[in-house]
């Protein structure tokens, strides 16, 4: 190995050290910041999807266990429940992303919907079967109350109440991420030309 590729290759692992960690301390930071505001919302998988069109899905899939512990450590201790949910995001967005749905805003918004559905269908067996359908988020909870009073089944309530609020949540990430990616400046950029889907989502 020449000494040009060994100083790649510690290139690459520092960078991807760098962003894993960042996108770690997005999730954990942000959706802490979340939580203690009381707003309707998680925004606790930024770092995950934006990791997922930088570096690809396994790096995302990193990102979101990391973040998980740590939120378990410092935050929520029943999170490492939800991790699936966190692991679903990195597959689905990664592949979202290798086909060029952050490039423009109406495709960008059809991914946050599907992400936010899949987001509930893998969070809502979790709250239901493991903790009594006790949702882990007030929001939640009330559309919970409500759909419950109208008579649906616990299933489907908690269900339903998470695709109401993960829908909105992820559509308001992707979105958020999309403007991120369009505003890296050229020698960011560059650090990820072949190391995610970036370039597949940038305009032209």
């Amino acid at each position: 190995m020449t000494i040009d590729q060994e100083d790649n290759r510690r290139e690459k692992k520092v960078l991807f050290m760098a962003a894993i960690s960042v996108g770690a301390l997005m999730n954990l930071s942000i959706g802490t910041l979340m939580v203690y505001l009381k707003l309707p919302i998680y925004i606790n998988a930024l770092g995950t999807l934006l990791i997922a069109i930088l570096l690809g899905i396994r790096s995302s899939i990193c990102v979101g266990v990391l973040s998980t512990l740590l939120t378990a450590l410092l935050v929520y201790p029943l999170e490492p429940y939800y991790v699936g949910t966190q692991i679903t995001l990195s597959i689905v967005t990664g592949l979202m992303a290798r086909n060029g749905f952050f490039r423009s805003i109406s495709r960008t918004i059809l991914t946050g919907i599907l992400l936010g559905i899949i987001a509930a269908i893998a969070s809502a067996p979790v709250t239901v079967y493991l903790f009594g359908g006790v949702p882990d988020f007030c929001c939640v909870s009330a559309i919970t109350l409500f759909l419950l009073s109208k008579g649906y089944s616990l299933f489907l309530s908690v269900l339903g109440s998470y695709i109401v609020v993960e829908t909105a949540d992820k559509v308001l990430l992707c979105l958020f991420v999309l403007w991120l990616i369009r505003g890296f400046p050229q020698a960011l950029r560059h650090q990820f030309v072949e190391r995610g889907y970036l370039l597949r989502n940038l305009h032209n």
